[in-house]
C-alpha cells in the first residue's frame, strides 16, 4: 500500500460525529488527501469506542514507519505489544495508488475505493515512540484487485469484526486476516504519464 489515503468529512454521517468528537475533546484532523505525518481520525477502545486524532507515522532514528504487515507484526518487536493492546481502526474513503511501470517506474495515480462507495475502516497500531504514541497503518498481501497496482494493501477491518478488533480480543487478528475482502473499484485519479526517455 502506497502513502497516501483520503477521507471526506462530508460523504458520510459517520466520518462527521467522528471529526466532531475529536473537536469536542480539543484535537483537530486532516481531511481530503492524507499523507504521512499528518494527524488523523482514528478510533480506540477506552471502555468504549472514541474517537481520537492519532499522528500518523512512527518515527525511529533512521526513517518514519508508516506501515508494518499484518502478517508479521504481532512477532516484531517495535509492533508486538501494540499489537496486543494499542489497536485502532482509521476511516477511509479509500487509498491512492501508482501503477507501476517497467522499469519500476511511477505511472498513473489510481484511487481505490469501495465498490459500494462506503465507509471502509482500517486495521492500524499505536506505536509508543519518544515523540508519543503514533499510529501505524497495516497492511496485507493485495488481491486480485489491488495486485496490478502493488502488492500489499490495507487491512481493511469488517463490520462484524471492528469492536472485537478494538478490544483487543486475541483471535480476531487471524479472522481479519482470513475475512473476505471487500469489494473495491480502481479509479484513475490523473492520467498516465508519458516516458520519452
Amino acid at each position: 500500500m502506497c502513502g497516501r489515503y483520503h477521507i471526506d468529512p462530508g460523504a458520510d454521517g459517520r466520518v462527521r460525529e467522528i471529526i466532531e468528537e475529536i473537536n469536542r475533546r480539543g484535537m483537530s484532523v486532516r481531511t481530503g488527501e492524507i499523507t504521512p505525518g499528518s494527524d488523523v481520525p482514528s478510533l480506540a477502545w477506552e471502555g468504549a469506542v472514541r474517537a481520537r486524532a492519532m499522528r500518523w507515522g512512527a518515527r525511529t532514528h533512521t526513517s518514519l514507519v508508516i506501515n508494518a504487515r499484518a502478517e508479521t507484526a504481532r512477532e516484531k518487536i517495535m509492533f508486538r505489544q501494540s499489537a496486543r493492546s494499542r489497536r485502532l481502526l482509521v476511516p477511509l474513503d479509500g487509498f491512492y495508488e501508482w501503477k507501476r511501470l517497467p522499469g519500476g517506474a511511477k505511472g498513473a495515480k489510481y484511487f481505490v475505493r469501495g465498490a459500494e462507495s462506503g465507509l471502509l475502516y482500517m486495521g492500524a497500531i499505536g506505536v509508543p515512540t519518544v515523540e508519543g504514541v503514533r499510529l501505524v497503518i497495516l497492511t496485507r498481501p493485495a488481491d486480485e484487485q489491488v495486485s496490478p497496482l502493488h502488492d500489499r494493501m490495507p487491512l481493511f477491518i469488517g463490520e462484524g469484526l471492528r469492536e472485537k478488533w478494538l478490544r483487543g480480543d486475541e483471535n480476531v487478528w487471524d479472522e481479519a486476516l482470513a475475512a473476505p475482502l471487500p469489494r473495491l473499484r480502481l479509479e484513475a485519479a490523473e492520467p498516465e504519464q508519458l516516458s520519452l526517455f
